[in-house]
């Protein structure tokens, strides 16, 4: 009979136990199979906007937005960092475990004595750990703000990759319209040699003069080359931001901008607004709990048991213990002071990088001023040139003016036209970094 009960207790612990493996999480592998590593480089997030799909798949022209876009869906180096949400997940859940209970288990056979008649005694000892409920919503919440925190994050490399994307777009368009220019100067100079080169042989230009148009034209002809090895990096890096492959021809369209320039006032007023100062305000409310957790797991650990035991004369018995850990020597001084610290650390960090972004702010502005000014500048002296250009054609054509002085014009416009577009350039390059220092969408493609 006894062993027929002993058999029930034990097929009993063993139900148990197979129902509780069942809510365990199984193992399933990701290997580094051809199919995955293909999925992963596939254009399947593209899939969200299938207009800008069917733009990508077939080599559509994209403007900066659709650039923009194509590089927050397809970039690799963000499924990096969006992973880290994953992370964040899991600790609110292990913030919000609760201790598995723990279960003794000891039993006896009387061996020696008078034994005759006597029980096998037996204890079964169930306990609880309580000691987490005092810091158990502190660390929840702790977990729960760093979630957030993460997710603002993720969302502040999106808009850096973004911006990141618009900078070299706008550098390639700037390029590729150059290149135009530096391959109009190259057939000029190359002209200028060769009529140089025939007043030579006649004696109407000196070896001086001839040496002269030949360095000119080896200069063009290294412009031009650096200028095409500069667009198809440009190009490569664009590609890598896209997450596009380095076969993918990139087609980018007429890019026409608009852009409206807040004041400096409205810039700093709303600076702390920026995705990642966001971010970094509730880490900082987060740290603000785990220094709260730490401190109330100072408190003394208890856990609550009932014992249940059956002596050797069958007679069974419960009760009630209770296991206090008295925090005598060590109250977790190491883990305040730690927590302590890191908090001062980050009020600090903030403060740094709330200066930083005004002081950037401010600089860019002026920058950005000062370059509008050049622009104009150089503008007006390009029809300055221009008009002289028309004249001197008209008198170079009458032969009224030698070859030197309306080619010395001539490439005094192309390099004064090189300079706007550079100017240009540099113009769009500042407000995009304005835009990330001020976190505010300033550049938009018509």
């Amino acid at each position: 009979m006894r062993s027929i009960k002993k058999t029930g207790y034990i097929g009993l612990i063993l139900v148990l136990f197979v129902l509780l493996l069942s809510g365990c999480a199984a193992y399933s592998p990701l290997p580094l199979s051809r199919k995955n590593l293909n999925e992963a480089f596939s254009l399947n997030n593209l899939k969200k906007d299938p207009a800008l799909y069917y733009k990508v798949t077939f080599h559509k022209p994209l403007n900066i937005d659709e650039l923009a876009k194509v590089a927050v869906l397809n970039n690799k180096a963000l499924k990096v960092y969006r992973d880290s949400a994953g992370i964040s997940k899991a600790q609110i859940l292990k913030a919000r475990a609760i201790p598995n209970p723990h279960l003794a288990l000891d039993a006896a056979r009387p061996v020696m004595g008078n034994i005759a008649g006597a029980y096998d005694p037996y204890d079964i000892i169930p306990s609880f750990n309580i000691g987490f409920l005092f810091s158990r919503k502190a660390k929840i919440k702790s977990a729960v703000l760093n979630a957030e925190a993460t997710h603002l994050e993720i969302a502040y490399k999106e808009w850096q990759t973004a911006e990141q994307t618009k900078l070299d777009a706008i550098k390639l368009f700037f390029l590729q319209d150059a290149v135009i220019n530096y391959n109009y100067e190259l057939y000029s100079y190359k002209k200028s040699y060769r009529l140089i080169k025939l007043l030579y042989g006649k004696g109407l230009a000196t070896l001086t003069d001839l040496n002269l148009a030949r360095a000119n034209l080896q200069k063009a002809e290294i412009s031009f080359i650096n200028i095409n090895k500069n667009i198809k990096n440009l190009k490569d890096n664009l590609k890598i931001i896209l997450g596009l492959p380095p076969s993918y021809k990139l087609n980018i369209s007429n890019i026409k901008f608009k852009i409206r320039i807040p004041s400096e006032t409205d810039l700093n007023k709303d600076i702390k607004y920026r995705l990642d100062l966001e971010a970094f305000e509730i880490a900082y409310k987060a740290q603000e709990e785990r220094l709260r957790a730490s401190i109330l797991s100072q408190f003394p650990m208890i856990s609550i048991s009932t014992p249940f035991s059956s002596d050797n004369a069958n007679i069974q018995t419960i009760g009630f213990g209770i296991n206090i850990s008295i925090p005598l020597f060590n109250r977790n001084q190491a883990g305040i002071a730690k927590e302590t610290a890191t908090r001062k650390q980050m009020f600090d960090d903030y403060i740094n990088r709330l200066q930083t972004a005004i002081s950037d702010i401010n600089l860019i502005l002026y920058n950005i001023n000062t370059v509008k000014r050049q622009i104009a500048l150089t503008d007006k002296q390009i029809k300055n040139l221009e008009s002289a250009y028309k004249l001197y054609k008209k008198e170079f054509k009458r032969r009224e003016i030698g070859i030197f002085e309306f080619y010395t014009l001539k490439n005094n416009l192309f390099n004064e036209r090189i300079k706007l577009l550079t100017l240009k350039k540099n113009f769009y390059n500042s407000v995009v970094s304005l835009e990330l220092a001020s976190g505010k969408n300033i550049i938009k493609s018509e």
